[in-house]
């Protein structure tokens, strides 16, 4: 059986910078918000607008297009492990490069010699899986779709 990893390493002081970071970039750039904007501008009416853009999150969050990442405890770092669909997260980790130190091994085929330490990383993050010995992170949730189609239907009242 093949193991595979793509994780991510972050120092324990650094986490709550990374994860304002990670949710800015997320909220304002992730696809899904950018058609829920489009979807709520292009709107008739707010109500009927509102009720279509909660139908569309209620599909979203069945479809699982929710964004976790998984937070397993190395003592002064934190190992993370995005759980969503598509690679969001990977095609925008120079985002985060400045927090971040990449964690893969995938020995479906040839392991590079930099990354064969990282095996028992994997086989540790796999154990953590199996006892739920981890914590969870979310990135994107039903209110985060959910506030940015009222954001844009309920614009906030100018001072």
């Amino acid at each position: 059986m093949s193991t595979k990893m793509y994780n991510y390493r972050v120092r324990k002081d650094q986490w709550w910078d990374f994860a304002r970071a990670c949710r800015e970039v997320y909220l304002n750039n992730h696809p899904l918000m950018q058609l829920l904007k489009s979807a709520a501008d292009r709107g008739d009416d707010a109500m009927s607008s509102f009720k279509k853009l909660s139908k569309t999150v209620d599909a979203l969050e069945r479809a699982e297009m929710i964004v976790d990442i998984q937070i397993f405890d190395e003592g002064d770092t934190y190992i993370l492990r995005p759980l969503e669909r598509g690679y969001f997260f990977m095609n925008n980790v120079h985002e985060w490069s400045g927090f971040l130190d990449e964690v893969t091994y995938d020995d479906r085929a040839d392991v590079p010699p930099e990354e064969e330490k990282n095996k028992v990383v994997a086989q540790w993050c796999d154990e953590k899986i199996s006892s739920r010995e981890y914590l969870m992170f979310n990135v994107l949730s039903r209110d985060d779709f959910m506030n940015v189609a009222v954001g844009v239907l309920l614009p906030a009242p100018r001072p």
